[in-house]
């Protein structure tokens, strides 16, 4: 069996792809596959709630889909950065095959972006616009992505609790 590949999914990185190519099955027809993650501890851990290679879709595409939010909990406990780490193994009549070489390269853990270090800053304002200068946002901020949109709210003025949610 081929190494796993692993790879981002989605443009807003909250999945990644794990993808495999089948083994010879050595005349017997291949039931299942079971799909392991490695551990911040280097042990690995079979992820059947969203790599289960035994549900019709993923057999059938060799390939599923898992929330990134998924490897800095248990019993993965991964920090932004760290690769992400897969490796795979078949099932036909005759039982399990080994486990593939785990993927050397591929995706890294990614966590939603900080908050700024400090406050947009005023620079000018008129009647129909303001501008302001936003902070960097840098290093592990960011939560190990490209920042794609600042979300600003900006009260009107007065004693106002409305707020206008500008993005961009």
């Amino acid at each position: 069996m081929g190494l796993p590949t692993i790879a981002d999914g989605t443009s807003e990185e909250t999945t990644i792809s794990v993808s495999w190519v089948a083994p010879d099955d050595r005349g017997s027809v291949i039931l299942e596959y079971a799909i392991e993650l490695k551990a911040a501890d280097d042990s690995f851990h079979e992820e059947e709630t969203q790599c289960s290679g035994s549900e019709v879709d993923i057999f059938a595409s060799l390939m599923c889909k898992i929330q990134m939010t998924t490897f800095v909990e248990s019993p993965y406990l991964l920090s932004q950065g760290d690769p992400i780490v897969a490796q795979v193994r078949a099932r036909n009549a005759f039982g399990w095959g080994d486990w593939s070489d785990p993927n050397s390269s591929g995706a890294i853990v990614q966590q939603r972006p900080q908050t700024p270090p400090s406050a947009p800053e005023l620079v000018s304002q008129a009647e129909t616009s303001i501008t302001v200068k936003m902070p960097d946002v840098l290093g592990a901020n960011t939560g190990g992505s490209v920042l794609l949109s600042y979300n600003l709210l900006y009260n009107m003025g007065g004693n106002s609790e409305n707020y206008v949610s500008i993005s961009g």
